[in-house]
């Protein structure tokens, strides 16, 4: 049984946290978020609960985020997000697939008002069966893993950046974060936090980047590769000290 919930977008970032509800989400697929090399983009996601066990008839609500809007996963409809009734409950550490319907680059770049931007999947929260219910989750502002980012970008000549040589490590880390570029030429790594405010902006000159994370604090962080003013991508690292 799959229900629909019209949500205001405040709900999504209102803060309910609770500790014990902890809901990590993975996309499956967001590699080359281009339309030279996968379109349509496939943005299948899992879900996994890594906190106390939720009882026969909870809902779990997710969407799709792009730019400031929410989307359903099934039809994409925009103001709303999907929420799924759990039968028999959900155990610590068993998880599940959402199916998202694909995205064509020309629909993305119309919502998104030009052709790159970030998109999101999120684990809204977790409710009962009676639709209206309050959320009982982390709030996507706080949230260290109910969240994934990536960006699309429409760039001409992108196929010329390996993306797969791209990786930080190690990651969680402490006192710093190598960001390994490989044989890419790239302009710029920016730092965010998870408000996506720039925190700090490395103009590239080495294959493997250091970033000293003395002035950092605990929490997540994504790193954008920037070329040719275009975000390439953008992924998670975590700092934990």
């Amino acid at each position: 049984m799959k229900k629909i919930y019209t949500l205001i977008l405040g709900v999504a970032v209102a803060s309910f946290a609770q500790a014990q509800i902890d809901l990590t989400v993975t996309m499956d697929n967001h590699n080359n978020m281009d339309a030279t090399s996968d379109d349509p983009l496939n943005m299948d996601f899992t879900i996994t609960n890594n906190g106390q066990a939720l009882t026969d008839q909870d809902t779990i609500y997710f969407g799709l985020n792009i730019g400031s809007q929410y989307y359903t996963t099934t039809g994409l409809v925009a103001g709303s997000v999907s929420g799924a009734t759990i039968t028999g409950g959900l155990a610590n550490g068993a998880s599940f697939q959402v199916d998202v319907d694909d995205l064509a680059g020309t629909w993305l770049t119309t919502e998104l008002g030009g052709s790159s931007g970030d998109v999101r999947v999120a684990c809204i929260g977790v409710g009962d069966s009676v639709l209206g219910a309050p959320f009982s989750s982390e709030s996507i502002a706080d949230a260290a893993d109910n969240i994934e980012w990536v960006t699309w970008s429409d760039a001409s000549g992108i196929n010329d950046i390996n993306l797969s040589e791209i990786s930080a490590y190690p990651n969680p880390a402490s006192t710093q974060v190598n960001i390994n570029l490989g044989n890419n030429q790239i302009d710029f790594i920016n730092i965010l936090d998870l408000t996506g405010k720039v925190v700090d902006r490395i103009q590239v000159s080495n294959a493997v980047e250091v970033v000293n994370l003395a002035e950092y604090e605990n929490g997540i962080y994504f790193y954008q590769i920037v070329n040719d003013g275009k975000v390439l991508i953008t992924e998670k690292i975590v700092v934990s000290k």
